[in-house]
């Protein structure tokens, strides 16, 4: 008895909706798609291509995830899957990856306090932006390497959207009030942590 994954990334040229995955497989299968099962057969069987259609599901445009599930009760094992529409015609637009391609990395900045630039005041604010195609799940706030907070989220960017539209996100940005009156005059490292919902 044993289990093996596979896993890819997708990414498509606009949002497609209403897809399914075939999949055939030795013997049971599970998929996720973004997230979300859309395959479920616990089986004992041999392998046949196309055996299964999951239910329907939609991809953003840009970078999708698709986890499979293969379990084997014994013997040899082999699975094979494909996304399509609902007569079976592959989908076009869509790119296949088995690392994670450049443009799914998440990217970020710290706006304020820029380098160099003194900052005064109970309500000096330290904000910026971040996107990941997973959605980030929260910003930790460091000074002098020490985590001192965890800022808000979800705050209004259009100009990351205007910049980067296909991450599909115009709720960006981040923000924390920093109380510089606690900390000593002179020089501190000020850094954001950023961490996605995978």
């Amino acid at each position: 008895n044993g289990v093996d994954y596979a896993f890819c990334y997708i990414k498509s040229t606009s949002a497609q909706n209403n897809v399914y995955l075939r999949t055939g497989s030795d013997d049971g299968i599970k998929a996720w798609v973004n997230g979300v099962n859309v395959t479920n057969k616990d089986v004992y069987r041999g392998f046949k291509f196309d055996e299964d259609t999951s239910t329907a599901f939609n991809l953003r445009v840009g970078i999708n995830r698709v986890l499979i599930k293969v379990s084997q009760g014994g013997g040899g094992y082999m699975f094979a899957a494909r996304i399509c529409d609902a007569a079976g015609n592959d989908v076009p637009g869509l790119t296949y990856y088995n690392t994670r391609p450049a443009e799914a990395l998440p990217i970020g900045n710290m706006d304020t306090p820029q380098s160099g630039v003194a900052v005064s005041g109970i309500a000096s604010k330290i904000d910026g932006w971040g996107l990941d195609y997973e959605g980030i799940d929260r910003a930790e706030i460091w000074i002098d390497d020490v985590k001192v907070g965890v800022a808000a989220l979800n705050l209004s960017r259009e100009d990351v959207y205007t910049a980067y539209p296909g991450y599909n996100n115009n709720n960006a940005g981040f923000q924390w009030s920093w109380d510089t009156t606690k900390y000593s005059d002179g020089l501190h490292k000020v850094g954001v942590a950023l961490y996605n919902k995978l």
